[in-house]
């Protein structure tokens, strides 16, 4: 899972993103209909009729563009007005039969529709309809509790390094459920866990040495790297059993399950680690810089020589920085970052990418002041559609609020 490294610009981890739904003002949001814009004097406008949403029955909030079939719209976009409950829509588009608008990003079922339009006396009938949450917040955190660092098991469990008051309280399990119970004790923070097909939990944190735990069980030392240089803080299993692992380090480690060691070089402060399809993949800094580097691997799990997969710098921000990633079984790449719009898409093959959700994981404006950007820590997949995000409290914020995990709904199935 994501690397911690110190030298990556850590910052505590405090407070989550401060997941209100209404952090999203639309630009068109009201928070109720207006008074009827029908004007007694002039000749009235017949009024709207809405016969068809699409999608049908629901769409992501504050996300998908949704398109209403009917008719005596005005295709004048800006005057029509679409009402999600007490909130407004944006308009996207408008004819006389068909209108496009995006909803405000506050989720909930049998949300009525209803379209106004200047000059009609009487709004459209109702239209029920379910707006899901694009994400929301998950696993019961508490106010004084912050999460280091996560991984995931085959049957979507999450597993979090955790912090209570600044003392380590060991690994918390989280089901699928949100219900949560004790894994293993530790006194330790962690900067990489991976959950072995053994029931064991694997961790690093920043030494030469990757640890384990049995559930209940104490700190096991599994492998001890030399030289003593060696600095592990990311970690992460592929099919075979092996454990890969990197830091800091001129090389990157495969631990085979007999704990048999090879090596592979590798020049840079490695913050993911993550193979996917016949690849190893990793988030690093190399000469100042972030990417994400591709391996490919033999079926012996032997690297090749490593080539730039995705220019962080290039196509984020020449700043950014980057310590999480996760794949989708059809190839897409997420790459958490700690940018306004903190994770990116690359498209399968890496030919392209785009902003997860534009704006809508963005931090709020508080007293007309907007809240820095929450930098991501750590991705990893739960049961699909959910991919599962942990975030560092924003610069200059202050603590006291909960620090969530947060499920995004990806709607699409993960690469465990």
């Amino acid at each position: 899972m994501a690397s911690h490294e110190p030298t990556t610009r850590r910052r505590s981890l405090a407070g989550i993103l401060f997941p209100l739904l209404a952090i999203l003002a639309w630009s068109g949001c009201d928070t109720g209909p207006a008074e009827s814009l029908y004007t007694p004097d002039d000749p009235s406008k017949p009024d709207p009729v809405v016969t068809a949403v699409e999608p049908a029955g629901s769409a992501l909030a504050g996300v998908d563009i949704i398109r209403l079939t009917g008719q005596n719209f005005s295709a004048v976009a800006e005057e029509n007005y679409v009402y999600f409950g007490p909130k407004r829509g944006t308009l996207i588009s408008a004819t006389p039969t068909t209108i496009e608008v995006r909803s405000p990003a506050t989720p909930g079922d049998d949300i009525p529709i209803r379209v106004q339009v200047i000059g009609a006396e009487n709004f459209s009938d109702a239209v029920d309809y379910r707006l899901e949450a694009a994400y929301e917040v998950f696993g019961a955190i508490g106010k004084v509790e912050e999460l280091r660092s996560m991984t995931t098991d085959a049957a979507g469990n999450m597993y979090v390094s955790m912090v209570s008051g600044g003392t380590s309280v060991g690994f918390k399990k989280i089901a699928p459920d949100g219900s949560r119970s004790d894994f293993a004790a530790s006194t330790f923070q962690w900067n990489g866990l991976a959950a072995g097909s053994d029931g064991r939990l694997y961790g690093a944190r920043n030494l030469r040495a990757v640890f384990r735990f049995a559930e209940g069980g104490a700190q096991e030392t599994w492998v001890t790297l030399t030289p003593t240089t060696v600095r592990i803080s990311a970690l992460a299993f592929d099919a075979n059993g092996n454990l890969w692992a990197g830091g800091a380090n001129t090389e990157i480690f495969r631990l085979a399950p007999d704990k048999t060691v090879a090596r592979f070089p590798f020049d840079g402060v490695v913050t993911a680690i993550r193979p996917f399809a016949g690849h190893l993949y990793v988030v690093a800094q190399v000469a100042g810089s972030y990417g994400v580097w591709r391996f490919p691997m033999d079926g012996a799990g032997n690297l090749g020589t490593a080539s730039l997969y995705f220019d962080i710098a290039a196509n984020v921000g020449a700043a950014a920085t980057s310590e999480a990633l996760a794949f989708a079984a059809d190839g897409s790449m997420y790459v958490g970052t700690d940018q306004a719009d903190p994770v990116v898409i690359v498209a399968p093959g890496g030919a392209s990418h785009s902003i997860l959700y534009p704006g809508v994981m963005r931090q709020p404006v508080v007293g007309g002041t907007q809240v820095p950007p929450s930098p991501v820590l750590d991705l990893a997949w739960g049961p699909d559609p959910f991919l599962y995000a942990i975030q560092a409290r924003p610069v200059g914020t202050l603590a006291g609020d909960a620090v969530p995990m947060i499920r995004i709904n990806t709607r699409k199935s993960g690469s465990r």
